[in-house]
């Protein structure tokens, strides 16, 4: 089976499997979500990651509409980031910000 998950960012592709005549819709870039930063320490990464989830679609078995079939995950480590924990305001888009540690009145 060689998928080709997305052709373009409005996920219009549609791919046809060599061994079965079936054919995937992949979700566009919005249908996905990124998860919050989390520090993973399981053994086999031990760092700050983030973790981009996106769904994939197929045909259900009478062939007529699409079903939810299951999820793929990209996990992206954020060691070359700048990460800003400064106290900012609430319209500034930053996972990180207000997250520091440190006593701000010394």
């Amino acid at each position: 089976i060689r998928p080709h998950v997305r052709s373009n960012p409005k996920g219009e592709s549609s791919v046809k499997f060599g061994f079965f005549p079936i054919t995937y819709r992949a979700a566009t870039y919005a249908q996905g979500f990124w998860t919050r930063p989390y520090f993973r320490c399981d053994g086999n990464v031990n760092a700050w990651i983030m973790t981009y989830v996106s769904p994939f679609f197929g045909l259900d078995s009478l062939r007529t509409k699409l079903e939810f079939r299951g999820v793929a995950t990209v996990d992206v480590p954020l060691d070359l980031l700048e990460i800003n924990q400064c106290p900012q305001p609430f319209t500034v888009s930053n996972a990180f910000k207000n997250t520091a540690k440190c006593d701000y009145f010394s």
